[in-house]
């Protein structure tokens, strides 16, 4: 699982480990098509659609700040990453049992979101 440290910058959950990548949905976008772009805006990869496989939703709640969110899992496009200034301040592949056990042990290292996320995300790993 690729995960990003959000940078300490950033308004919400700043410091926070997180998922890559994400982003809001532009007027006529559709989810798909939000995801292959923002994986390119956030990494600096390209990944084809196909590659792209929607495995759930989470539905607007406080604790989602209000935001619906659907979630896309795919294999890491070949490249370098290149990550965005201001957004990020490290990443790291990590597999799903680290991942389980660093939120036992530490749920406040990752974003609220993510710990609503991973669950339907480690599912599919």
């Amino acid at each position: 699982m690729l995960l990003q440290l959000r940078s300490t910058e950033k308004e919400t959950w700043p410091g926070t480990w997180d998922s890559s990548a994400a982003g809001h949905v532009a007027a006529g976008d559709d989810y798909l098509v939000t995801a292959i772009r923002e994986i390119e805006e956030e990494i600096g990869l390209r990944v084809e659609a196909a590659a792209l496989e929607a495995v759930g939703r989470l539905d607007p709640s406080e604790a989602t700040g209000w935001e619906f969110i659907r979630i896309y899992v795919g294999p890491l496009p070949a490249g370098e990453a290149c990550w965005q200034p201001g957004e990020v301040d490290g990443a790291g592949l990590f597999a799903p049992a680290e991942v389980d056990g660093w939120l036992q042990r530490r749920p406040e290292a990752f974003s609220g979101v993510f710990r609503l996320v991973w669950p339907v995300a480690k599912a599919v790993c």
